[in-house]
């Protein structure tokens, strides 16, 4: 596959849960920390990205002082070896970073520590139908017809052997215009993986019947702020054809071929805060996904996480990244 990144106006941009107690643009209680490339990395990994403190028991003052809480290794896909020496902690002693990253950066075996960036979701329409008007600029399913992709599916159906995986906040799998295998979903709600499924909070409900006023500006709907993942899936590949919702790019005709193979990913927490994409573009990755869809941005940074895009983008994963209303971030 050719390896290139893109950057698209996949959505536009959406005012979140984004406040911080102590940092707006890094999550509070959160590092990375990276081994030198010459360390014997001998720690046993669980299978869901979790290391046990006794594997690291050499640490275990320096982790207690600073109330550590959770250790992974969140980004070991393709087995490279610079970001399989990538440790996330997640501690309690968030107003203390800066001693906690300097203490860090003495031992001679790390290379380096640092904090971990909060990107926030960007959102577009929330329209149900591929066809119908809602205002005088056109049916609700106007970007189809922008890219012109009524005439692409006469000329070709996209295959099932081509992966795409949606990393967002939650995607509703088992929505009936989806239907996404349960092999192909994962949830990183608590900080490390949980296949099956990735759905957002079971405390939301996802068969609302969210009132129109709420979209412009007012009244409550928790599966609406829960929707942006769900929504991102369905524009890529939502079942054509089916007599259901809406049609997508990417999901096949419903008679010679099923479209592509379409993965969810889960990388918010709870709360709803964006804590674990670069942990769920890790876990699609080696899972098999060709494409990866990141319909979220911001204006921090993180050089584990640029090299884990690195290790992707040079082992053919296509990244798409959103470009949010203006394109600037």
């Amino acid at each position: 596959m050719k390896k290139f990144l893109l950057a698209a106006l996949m959505c536009l941009a959406f005012v979140g849960l984004r406040a911080q107690t102590w940092d707006p643009n890094y999550i509070d209680g959160h590092l990375y920390f990276k081994f030198v490339d010459s360390y014997d990395f001998q720690i046993r990994v669980n299978e869901d990205t979790r290391i046990e403190p006794s594997e690291m028991k050499q640490y275990a003052n320096l982790f207690a002082e600073y109330g550590v809480t959770l250790i992974t290794r969140p980004l070991y896909a393709f087995n490279d070896p610079v970001t399989e020496r990538i440790i996330r902690l997640e501690f309690s002693q968030y107003k203390r970073i800066d001693q906690f990253i300097a203490a860090l950066e003495a031992l001679p075996e790390v290379e380096y520590a640092e904090r971990v960036p909060l990107p926030h979701l960007l959102v577009t329409y929330n329209d149900p139908y591929s066809t119908g008007s809602w205002t005088s600029a056109g049916p609700y399913q106007w970007n189809l017809t922008m890219i012109n992709a009524q005439d692409a599916w006469a000329a070709q159906v996209a295959s099932s052997s081509i992966k795409v995986a949606v990393v967002d906040n939650a995607v509703w799998g088992s929505h009936p215009d989806l239907q996404i295998a349960s092999s192909n979903l994962c949830s990183y709600a608590s900080g490390y993986a949980s296949s099956g499924d990735a759905n957002p909070p079971s405390s939301v409900s996802q068969n609302p019947n969210c009132q129109n006023y709420f979209y412009y500006g007012s009244g409550s709907c928790d599966a609406y702020e829960w929707s942006h993942g769900t929504h991102c899936a369905g524009m890529v590949a939502a079942k054509n054809n089916n007599g259901i919702g809406i049609s997508s790019i990417g999901g096949g005709n419903g008679t010679s071929g099923s479209g592509l193979t379409l993965m969810g990913v889960r990388a918010a927490n709870n709360s709803g805060y964006l804590y674990y994409t670069s942990n769920g573009v890790t876990w699609a990755a080696n899972h098999g996904a060709n494409v990866i869809s990141m319909s979220f941005g911001g204006s921090s940074s993180s050089q584990s996480e640029q090299s884990s895009y690195r290790n992707l983008y040079n082992n053919g994963v296509v990244l798409v990244a959103a470009a949010g209303n203006e394109g600037d971030e």
